[in-house]
């Protein structure tokens, strides 16, 4: 919109990536970081948890030869995690 502004708001993590806007609703925004995203549905003034949706940066990831196999990841400023493949 012509003549908007844009107002700073404090990120719950601190290396961020990217920033989306939703057009339709611009208090609707996902930020993108190494620890995962972190959404508002209020302009900034709160943010969801990262831990609280399987979204990460991996910078490192291997399987092993188990059946059924294992993924192992090591998670940007998170940790690392081992997940199952499941059972079918």
């Amino acid at each position: 919109m012509a003549g908007t502004c844009l107002t700073a708001s404090r990120v719950p993590h601190g290396d961020n990536h990217g920033l989306w806007i939703d057009p339709r609703d611009t208090r609707r925004m996902i930020a993108a970081n190494d620890g995962g995203v972190t959404v508002t549905l209020d302009g900034g003034k709160n943010w969801t948890r990262e831990d609280n949706q399987p979204t990460a940066q991996f910078y490192h990831v291997i399987t092993d030869n188990a059946v059924p196999y294992r993924v192992y990841g090591a998670q940007q400023d998170s940790g690392t995690v081992a997940i199952a493949q499941p059972q079918r």
